[in-house]
């Protein structure tokens, strides 16, 4: 019988290759991007392999250690602590260990606050605060370990920074949204350098993506060193980027997830030739006019490649009314989809709840909404489109659904029929396959002190009629569109 160790070294990766590859076809991917992280029986099994012979033990680790997570989150205990600092430890006895890191995320409350910082409410109980000031200690030593571990990683691929701020009564940094950040200049000066020297100095040529969280002010002169990079997350405003220079940014980004707050998208001085010209995924929220105008000239630059388009309307507190302006602008001077010849998957939301309420939260969908998406379709020519998907979020006076007989939530006379055109029409939707719209009613009343507020004792058979009519209504009402897929056998 043959030996163990008389087995080719291939045939070794192979069996270790398997078992990667089997947690992986099982897990959950984010877009467009491979997902590299291991299910918990897979770690399992490759702990086992590596311990059954040393011939398994090198692949097994090279998968073991891939990724990193600190997921400290808001849970300052003695574990979290223990977690790091024993990683910290395992890396100084065993360096090459490190160098097996290719991913690394980092969640966890990333400000410089003592134990003196100004509260907010008071008084404080005494255990509370005894609590809050061990939790602050903890966290300091968490991160002087991880500005440790920062140093010895290099030539990583991927990088997950997120902000999780504690949980406890302090003055932190909010945007305009309420959205609680930390600005980058109170990060800690240790853990500021030992970051910056990971990302620039000792992966520039190596990291391809990146996601960034809750970091407000990060300079910008940071990313675009990264001569690698093509996936990049801020998927919420409260991560902004700042530059006092002139930047040349060297990206050929291929996936781009952006929130209204990513300010590179709007800063003169930046210079972002080619950046998005190889765009094949896209998703951008839209929360202020200007942010708007930023989306429309990356899908300008991106018209030819993209593959994948989400597209989200969340107005900010500065500006409510952002979809009745988007839709005025939209119908004055005809923005609608640029030609995207290679566009399969287009996917648009929209939160309506301001829109509702501009017009007095009546029974009809404000007519901004399907205008703003017929106007978004029309004279678009999107040849590969197989499926169309959007889905608004509105408001809806239970008062007047209680009292008004034989209500109709959807009016095809107020855009709803040139909607259901522009998603008929063969010639410039060829290859259209699917088509899911959907409209989420939030049943409100009127609150002498608080304004509108949810209908929480509402009846649960009166609000699942309320959905049940909106669904019947869309399905007889986009009866053109759903005839056309049901005559392409769909």
């Amino acid at each position: 019988m043959a030996s163990l160790y008389q087995l080719p070294q291939e045939t070794i990766d192979i069996v270790v290759d398997f078992v990667v590859t089997a947690s992986q076809s099982t897990s959950k991917t984010r877009q467009h991007s491979p997902s590299t992280q291991l299910s918990p029986s897979a770690v399992r099994t490759l702990t086992k392999l590596s311990s059954t012979s040393r011939i398994f033990r090198r692949q097994c680790i090279v998968y073991l250690f891939k990724r990193l997570e600190m997921n400290v989150g808001q849970e300052y205990d003695g574990n979290a602590m223990w977690k790091v600092e024993r990683t910290v430890e395992l890396f100084k006895m065993a360096p090459e260990l490190a160098t097996f890191v290719r991913e690394l995320k980092v969640e966890m409350d990333f400000g410089n606050m003592s134990s003196d910082h100004p509260i907010l409410e008071g008084p404080i109980d005494p255990d509370e605060w005894r609590s809050s000031s061990v939790r602050i200690s903890r966290r300091k030593v968490i991160q002087g370990a991880l500005s440790k571990m920062f140093a010895m990683l290099n030539q990583l691929d991927g990088l997950e920074i997120v902000h999780v701020p504690m949980p406890f009564r302090f003055l932190w940094a909010a945007n305009d949204d309420g959205r609680c950040s930390v600005e980058w200049g109170s990060v800690r000066r240790e853990m500021r350098k030992a970051l910056t020297r990971m990302m620039v100095v000792r992966s520039t040529e190596s990291l391809k993506r990146v996601r960034i969280s809750g970091l407000g002010h990060m300079p910008l002169g940071l990313l675009a060193n990264l001569k690698a990079l093509k996936d990049l997350e801020i998927p919420n405003p409260t991560t902004t980027l700042a530059s006092n220079q002139e930047e040349h940014i060297p990206w050929r980004l291929r996936g781009l997830n952006a929130a209204s707050g990513l300010d590179v998208l709007g800063l003169d001085h930046v210079v972002l030739s080619g950046v998005y010209n190889h765009l094949t995924h896209l998703r951008v929220v839209i929360g202020t006019m200007e942010s708007n105008s930023a989306v429309w000239n990356i899908a300008h630059y991106a018209r030819e490649t993209l593959v994948s388009w989400k597209l989200e309307y969340s107005p900010s507190r500065r500006e409510p009314d952002l979809i009745y302006y988007c839709f005025v602008e939209s119908r004055h001077s005809h923005r609608n989809l640029p030609n995207c010849p290679r566009l399969e998957n287009l996917s648009i939301s929209l939160l309506a709840q301001q829109e509702s309420a501009r017009i007095g939260f009546t029974p009809s969908i404000p007519h901004t909404i399907p205008g703003l998406l017929s106007s978004l379709l029309e004279s678009s020519d999107l040849p590969a489109l197989r499926a169309f998907s959007a889905v608004a979020d509105v408001r809806i006076s239970l008062d007047q659904v209680q009292t008004l007989p034989n209500v109709r939530f959807i009016d095809r006379l107020l855009g709803w029929d040139r909607l259901d055109d522009a998603l008929a029409d063969e010639m410039s939707l060829p290859a259209l396959r699917s088509i899911d719209v959907v409209v989420n009613p939030e049943l409100v009343v009127e609150d002498g002190v608080s304004g509108v507020v949810p209908a929480w004792d509402c009846d649960e058979e009166v609000e699942d009629a309320v959905h049940e009519s909106m669904r019947r209504e869309l399905d007889d009402t986009l009866w053109k569109s759903q005839r056309r897929l049901r005559n392409a056998g769909v």
